[in-house]
């Protein structure tokens, strides 16, 4: 999700992070609470990559293209 919507790839241990802001984003959205919530990103996942690839079974663009070149 952040990537189509914010063009980042969150590192994997970021993406926990940004799951439970969104999981307590949609809990305050249930119950009708505003509150503030603050999440940290510590790093970009393009490292992980290859990782992704293995585990979520999809292949990016930039993946792609840099296989078509080798």
């Amino acid at each position: 999700m952040f990537l189509r919507t914010k063009g980042f790839l969150p590192a994997p241990e970021s993406a926990y992070s940004i799951a439970c802001a969104i999981d307590e984003a949609l809990k305050c959205n249930e119950q009708g609470v505003e509150k503030v919530i603050a999440f940290n990103v510590s790093g970009h996942g393009f490292i992980d990559m290859e990782g992704y690839t293995e585990v979520l079974g999809f292949e990016s663009e930039t993946m792609q293209k840099a296989a078509a070149k080798a």
